[in-house]
């Protein structure tokens, strides 16, 4: 959902009903949304403008609107790159009998972040006064959007988070994993035996060392069954946006699932396919994959409700933990 104005300066030529002799005003709601690849969306606005003479058929001339009711009707494709765009457009004139009806088609290619270059065109549907022949628009559009806030830890509160991972746990069974190194990322595989490295203790969301220090952590939601963000993610945001700004944050990428999506071993490949998706994100906001040290799945082991009951506390098991670090600073050592 938008609104927007639009101020036009008195420009053009005044028998194409395209130049004023003052400056033109356009207010305009647009609404819109996301259906797969593509995105419709309607809107409606009002133009106000002075009073162009029109010439009827007759040669008498009659005082022109000062108000028009715009109205279209849009579908562009969805996507990072090359976006197709088709639209429909008419006006509502009192003092015109038939309505202005355009088409228009073109494409719309990304320079740069926040700039983008257009082209459209397209005929006029119907004779009537104020409807083009055809049109070709070209345009250069710029936008800026606020960084979101930076989320900083509280050093107290990560504290007591890193006592309570500290305490045993008990949860519900499954199979184990065990680590893999790949280069400069820790990938987990499935061990059938249950075990860790030959051992019968559980593997456990990573713990900060002394040495690290965390600057943000937070979970990432999924739906049942499925391993694609949903919608906006603001913690990601965050996360680029610190990865961008400094150099030594490194990210930790932790899944989960719920033991009531289904057997144990295919809960294990939705949460790693979960965090996957989550470091897909971050290298698609232009951060090196290898900022992020380790990327695991820990299937349904480690649920933030060991017995849940209710939807809302399935929903809080299937997550992804995000966790962004730095090397702590080291104490200075007291003088003699």
């Amino acid at each position: 959902l938008a609104a927007d104005l639009g101020v036009g300066i008195p420009l053009g030529n005044g028998a194409a009903l395209a130049g004023d002799q003052g400056p033109r005003f356009l207010a305009r709601v647009t609404v819109g949304a996301d259906m797969g690849i593509l995105h419709p969306s309607l809107d409606a606005g009002v133009l106000f403008r002075p009073s162009i003479p029109l010439e009827p058929p007759e040669h008498q001339f009659l005082p022109g609107a000062t108000s028009e009711i715009h109205l279209g009707a849009a579908v562009t494709t969805v996507g990072k790159g090359l976006r197709w765009e088709l639209s429909v457009r008419t006006i509502l004139d009192p003092n015109v009998s038939k309505l202005a009806l355009e088409a228009m088609a073109g494409a719309r290619v990304p320079l740069s972040s926040g700039l983008e270059v257009s082209l459209l065109g397209g005929p006029g549907l119907v004779k009537a006064t104020g409807t083009p022949l055809f049109r070709v628009l070209a345009g250069i559009t710029y936008r800026v959007e606020p960084r979101p806030p930076i989320a900083f830890i509280d050093e107290e509160r990560e504290r007591k988070y890193r006592l309570t991972l500290a305490e045993p746990q008990s949860g519900p069974e499954g199979p184990g994993v065990q680590p893999t190194q790949v280069g400069e990322i820790t990938r987990v595989t499935a061990n059938p035996q249950g075990m860790q490295g030959g051992s019968s203790e559980p593997l456990r969301p990573y713990q900060p060392t002394p040495g690290e220090q965390a600057v943000l952590r937070g979970h990432v939601l999924f739906g049942r069954g499925s391993r694609d963000l949903q919608g906006v993610t603001p913690l990601l945001d965050q996360a680029v946006l610190r990865l961008h700004d400094q150099p030594s944050t490194f990210a930790v990428i932790e899944g989960h699932s719920d033991e009531s999506e289904g057997p144990a071993r295919s809960n294990f490949t939705l949460s790693l396919q979960r965090a996957q998706a989550v470091q897909h994100y971050l290298v698609t906001q232009g951060i090196d994959p290898s900022r992020v040290v380790r990327l695991r799945g820990l299937s349904s082991d480690c649920p933030v409700s060991a017995y849940a009951s209710t939807e809302e506390e399935r929903r809080l098991n299937r997550r992804v933990e995000v966790l962004l670090l730095v090397q702590a600073p080291v104490a200075a050592s007291p003088g003699p």
